[in-house]
């Protein structure tokens, strides 16, 4: 779907498709993206995770992480009578026997099939980033 208007004939255009947002002036073209990430790891057999909601100290809920960056998760659960955007929480889950626990916020929700998909930001270090490509990167040589 594109979307075009003019702000300025002959300075400005912008589009819109899908997730890029394209500015187009006389010497540059600026490409935006609401996700403004390196990359994105889709699992091919989504992983268990448990997520807890900080500001309560609940039990740990049962998640699947369906993909991960640096920087945030989606992830599918089940039970999410106490989860909804703005929520503060902590996200738990191993990769090749190697544990990732992060603090962050619950972006967005969604319904899913029989309960809801939700996008967390992830507050995370270097150490963090580092761990996280390795293990994909063996991950991804283990499943090729």
């Amino acid at each position: 779907m594109y979307l075009f208007f003019t702000i300025n004939a002959k300075d400005y255009n912008f589009f819109f498709q899908d997730d890029t947002f394209i500015i187009l002036n006389r010497w540059v073209i600026n490409l935006y993206f609401k996700r403004n990430e390196a990359f994105r790891f889709s699992f091919s057999k989504p992983i268990p995770g448990k997520l807890i909601e900080s500001t309560n100290n609940c039990t740990p809920i049962n998640v699947t992480i369906l993909d991960v960056s640096k920087n945030g998760a989606k992830v599918y659960c089940e039970d999410n009578t106490q989860l909804h955007s703005g929520n503060q929480i902590k996200l738990s889950f191993m990769i090749d026997d190697i544990s990732f626990d992060a603090l962050g916020t619950i972006s967005w929700r969604k319904p899913a099939k029989t309960s809801y998909e939700m996008g967390i930001h992830l507050i995370t270090d270097d150490t963090y980033h580092t761990t996280m490509i390795q293990s994909l990167k063996k991950l991804k040589r283990m499943n090729s």
